[in-house]
This record gives structure tokens, sequence and C-alpha cells, in this order.
């Protein structure tokens, strides 16, 4: 949305940054095909999927990360004192910028 608003003023920054981002999309998505669809590389066909160290260490993240993203209170407690805080400062750098 911000380059309909910079196109007027910077013609040619506005066409090769939007000309970069859709270069940067194809390439990132012929490099996920390539990675996750191509061709299994035969040295690697006898790895197994997942061993129990990683299994060991997967397991707690995926607790940890389920538990947040259903009930998100106890880490919201914990920076909420700091938000404030940045609020606070917005706020009144926004009431300075307005001025």
């Amino acid at each position: 949305m911000c380059f309909i608003g910079a196109f007027p003023v910077y013609k040619g920054i506005v066409i090769a940054s939007t000309i970069g981002i859709l270069l940067n999309a194809a390439y990132f998505l012929w490099a996920f095909q390539r990675v996750f669809f191509g061709k299994l590389n035969e040295k690697y066909s006898n790895l197994p999927d997942i061993n129990r160290l990683e299994l060991f260490t997967v397991v707690p993240l995926l607790i940890i990360t389920l538990f947040l993203g259903i009930y998100p209170a106890p880490y919201l407690d914990i920076i909420s004192s700091t938000m404030d805080v940045i609020i606070d400062h917005v706020v009144t750098l926004a009431t300075y910028a307005s001025i």
C-alpha cells in the first residue's frame, strides 16, 4: 500500500522495488519447490525422520507453543509492564510529532 503513495514522487525506485519483490517471490517459490518436492538425494535415503534426541528437544517446544497459543495470559502478564512503558513513549513521541 505504501507503493501507491510513493509512486508519484519516486517512480523509478517504486518500479525497481516492485520488480525486486516479484523476483524474490519467484525465487522463493522455485527454491521451495526444489527443496521440498524435488528428487531425494540417494545418500540421504537411509536417514530416519526423527530420533529420540530430536524428539526430546522438540516436544517441550511443542507443548510450550500450544499452551501459549491457547492460553497466552501468563506470557502477556510478564510483558505487560514493559509494553506499557513502550506504549507511553510512543504516545509521547506521537504527540510531539503532531505539534
